[in-house]
């Protein structure tokens, strides 16, 4: 018999890790199940009251939630370092933006803007950003008060050791690395035993990979940036304005950044 949840019935598992699933539906929806939930909950049902831009879509018909689980709908992938995301780097750059200006306004950071949770819409050539497990208000802790392999990972993608990690900036040097990849003439060569550089970031923050030392890592970054779009680098170069203590969101930043990214 096949499980149910809730008023949904399981089709298959689409993803497992060790504290959740992703789980698709009958009726093409997929639930998120974790016994975890209720903070990602919360700030899902906020960020949909406050009607923020690019999030997911969740029913509107039914029961959207319940303990332990919610629903959203079925995207057509995730970004990758693929032709099609290549050619939409800008669009996607700017729907992400926009999902962080408003994330950001609601008084929220996401802390976890990566590839995988970014979720494409082929038919709109748009993209909407999931995963809200991390989003919290920003904090004054500084990254070096955290865990050394989240510190090490975050470090990687352009936080400062001496600096707040939950913050307005973090977020926006998530994005800065994202689209630095795609916007460049080829993806990530293979590094350290044909990883990626994005794998190498994966596995120091989970403990498994000791092969390459922070300054090796911080030196690809850099290498990254410098073979990214001449606009994606003038972000970069930009992002230096905003600061890592700001109580409130750099508005003007978004605005001047939707500009540079449109190729206007």
């Amino acid at each position: 018999m096949a499980e149910r949840i809730g008023p949904w019935t399981i089709r298959r598992t689409l993803y497992t890790s060790s504290d959740s699933r992703i789980l698709l539906t009958t009726n093409n929806w997929v639930l998120k199940v974790s016994d975890f939930i209720s903070g990602e909950l919360a700030v899902l049902k906020h960020i949909l009251y406050c009607g923020v831009r690019r999030a997911v879509e969740t029913p509107k018909d039914t029961t959207a939630d319940g303990i332990g689980w919610y629903a959203m709908r079925l995207y057509d992938d995730h970004l990758g370092c693929n032709n099609y995301c290549r050619a939409h780097w800008r669009t996607f750059a700017i729907n992400i933006l926009e999902f962080l200006e408003d994330l950001h306004n609601i008084g929220f950071v996401h802390m976890d803007i990566k590839k995988g949770n970014i979720l494409i819409d082929y038919t709109t050539n748009t993209c909407v950003v999931a995963d809200y497990e991390h989003a919290v208000p920003p904090t004054k802790k500084r990254t070096d008060d955290y865990p050394a392999d989240a510190a090490w990972y975050y470090i990687a993608m352009g936080a400062e050791v001496d600096k707040p990690l939950f913050s307005w900036r973090m977020d926006l040097a998530a994005l800065a690395f994202v689209i630095s990849d795609l916007s460049a003439p080829v993806c990530r060569p293979n590094v350290f035993e044909h990883r990626t550089f994005e794998l190498v970031c994966y596995e120091r923050r989970k403990g498994t990979f000791d092969g390459a030392s922070l300054e090796e890592i911080l030196a690809l970054r850099a290498a990254d940036i410098a073979a990214a779009h001449p606009d994606v680098q003038e972000y970069w170069r930009r992002l230096d304005e905003v600061s890592w203590y700001a109580s409130e969101p750099p508005r003007l930043f978004y605005k001047e950044m939707r500009d540079l990214l449109s190729g206007a």
